[in-house]
């Protein structure tokens, strides 16, 4: 209660006027006993009618004078309460505003709800009992004792016996009545959530269960982990492991292969994933061909996911479409089961019914998966849920997402993915990943590739020209040499050496063999590389072209009421090592969907 006593300070007369006319009418109240007793002994003892009229106008005085100190007193003490229940109310309502879709999917919308209408009003009613009883409570028990013994020694004894015992029954009272009201208050959050269902004419089972009883421990894993020891990681208890095959329509990570050639070969079972990032139907074909090439050949253990988080202001509708036609082509190519990776709050509101009636839910949720009630949404039960993105795993150095998953994560089928055609018609495969330097301007990078504003702008589903950020990472199209790193066609590239690489750091960089690159490039001496050297990769991604290397930083995603000292926080970094890693500005100002290294 008392980290309330700043919605207070503009209601400090209130505070003091209140009390003191409350005081007022308890003396007001105390006085009538004693002019009663004068009554009895003098008037009606004495046969003195003049006198009892005389003292029974002065009663009458002191009731009239009490009932205006107690109105006045009622007055600054509803003034002071609903006053403050307003701020509090007001304070409530921004602090949600500022909540991520994590923290109100881990609240709760029907909890939220309530704590802004009757908890706010319980606190309101708190505020008002406290003014008219914090004096008047004490100021009339003590003056009554005192007042009883004054008139009559021998019969304050019974007020003395009494009194304890009264407070005995109070306390009895009060130990049975607060479990109760705390029954109460999550029957109020139950009604709560009935009334909206009704209201809002949605009915579901409000809850999100596992699929089955039998679960399993696993991991997911992308380029951000870097190498992996998976005997330790099994070591740890770990038997699944969902591996980021590839991204867009030209993104295989780097880590793809190894990661699915060590996690085999100690027994894990494996997944694969894809970041979708199509803006519409025939992107998503492309993008269902680019993941179907890259895993083809390969045996995965689980069934096959569709991440697809950043929608770049496609609407509700057009998200639905992409992925229903990612999802039946991958389907269609790889003869395997695909399911969807999802957060709650776009369990929640995007992905539709039909979605839900045919694909399994992943489900993204930071906290305790076995609380999963309370809660709307298309789907009843999830297969796989990831409970965490902070965790530690013997064998992974840094931060690893950890998963919970039902039996049914497993295929039915688990042979090698068939051969599929790379049909890209429309890529031009000599593309780079651009990270945005601090003074850059699409017409300077576009000068420097050799493309168009345009083209850029198209490419990238960029709405403001004018407008990029340091950090942010830009798909570039060209048909130039690419000054540090030139792609030759899906999967190759060329690469120009740097001061301080060897080929044992570039092989790790490309998810290749240091005899790979020896063997592509007839080099005699593995321990002799030069600075400008150009060297033939055969590759499994393509890097960012950036001051620093690409796979060095985690990569985050802001989310609507994200704020750097959140993200600071979450990640166990200073705000400044994000403002000065990331060139912000203004630390101050941060938007959904750009992108934050770690």
């Amino acid at each position: 209660m008392f980290k309330l006593r700043r919605f207070l300070k503009h209601y400090k007369k209130e505070l003091i006027l209140g009390p003191f006319f409350k005081l007022l009418e308890a003396i007001f109240e105390l006085a009538v006993p004693l002019v009663m007793a004068q009554i009895i002994d003098k008037g009606i003892g004495n046969n003195d009618s003049d006198y009892v009229w005389k003292m029974s106008g002065l009663i009458v005085v002191l009731g009239i004078c009490g009932l205006g100190f107690a109105l006045t007193c009622q007055f600054f003490a509803a003034k002071c309460a609903y006053g403050f229940g307003t701020e509090l109310r007001d304070a409530l309502y921004k602090h949600i505003n500022k909540f991520s879709h994590a923290e109100i999917d881990r609240f709760g919308t029907s909890s939220l709800i309530t704590r802004i209408t009757n908890d706010t009003v319980l606190a309101q009613n708190g505020v008002n009992m406290f003014i008219r009883l914090a004096v008047r409570a004490p100021f009339l028990i003590v003056g009554a004792a005192v007042m009883s013994m004054t008139l009559d020694l021998k019969l304050s004894i019974i007020f003395l016996i009494a009194a304890p015992i009264i407070t005995l029954i109070i306390v009895w009272v009060m130990k049975k009545t607060v479990p109760m009201y705390k029954k109460i208050q999550k029957m109020i959050v139950i009604f709560s959530i009935l009334f909206v269902t009704i209201f809002l004419g949605k009915y579901h089972t409000y809850a999100l269960t596992p699929v089955s009883n039998e679960i399993y421990d696993g991991i997911d894993v992308s380029d951000w982990q870097g190498y992996i020891n998976y005997s330790e990681v099994k070591n740890s208890g770990i038997q699944i492991v969902y591996i980021k095959a590839s991204q867009g329509t030209s993104i295989k990570d780097p880590y793809f292969d190894i990661n699915y050639e060590n996690a085999k070969a100690n027994g894990l079972k494996v997944g694969f994933y894809h970041f979708l990032e199509a803006t519409n139907t025939e992107e998503a074909k492309q993008e269902a061909n680019f993941f179907a090439s890259v895993i083809s050949g390969k045996e995965p253990d689980c069934k096959l996911a569709m991440d697809y988080e950043q929608f770049n202001g496609s609407g509700v509708e057009e998200i639905n479409n992409i992925s229903k036609v990612f999802l039946e082509n991958v389907k269609m190519l790889t003869q395997k089961e695909v399911i969807i990776y999802s957060d709650l709050s776009n369990a929640k509101n995007t992905f539709g019914t039909e979605l839900a009636n045919n694909y399994q839910l992943w489900l993204a949720y930071y906290g305790n998966y076995n609380g999963l009630y309370n809660v709307n949404s298309n789907w009843n039960y999830w297969i796989g849920v990831q409970y965490e993105d902070r965790g530690y795993i013997n064998g992974i150095n840094g931060y690893v997402d950890r998963d919970k998953f039902t039996r049914e994560i497993f295929l039915s089928d688990t042979s090698k993915i068939p051969n599929t055609q790379n049909n890209l018609d429309n890529i031009n495969t000599k593309s780079i990943a651009y990270r945005v330097e601090r003074g850059d301007t699409l017409w300077a990078i576009a000068r420097k590739y050799g493309t168009s504003v345009g083209e850029i702008t198209s490419v990238n589903n960029i709405e403001n020209p004018n407008l990029i950020y340091p950090g942010q990472i830009l798909r570039i199209v060209t048909n130039t040499k690419v000054e540090g790193n030139e792609t030759m066609g899906t999967g190759s590239i060329i690469y120009t050496v740097k001061r301080g690489d060897t080929l044992s750091k570039i092989a790790v960089m490309y998810g290749v063999t240091v005899n790979q690159i020896v063997d592509l490039n007839n080099i005699q001496n593995p321990n002799l590389i030069y600075p400008g050297e150009h060297l033939r990769i055969t590759s499994i991604s393509m890097p960012i072209y950036s001051k620093k290397e690409y796979n060095e930083y985690k990569k985050y995603v802001v989310r609507r009421g994200d704020s750097l000292w959140r993200i600071a926080r979450w990640y166990g970094v200073s705000i400044d090592y994000l403002v000065n890693l990331n060139n912000i500005k203004n630390p101050g100002l941060i938007y959904p969907g750009q992108i934050i290294y770690i």
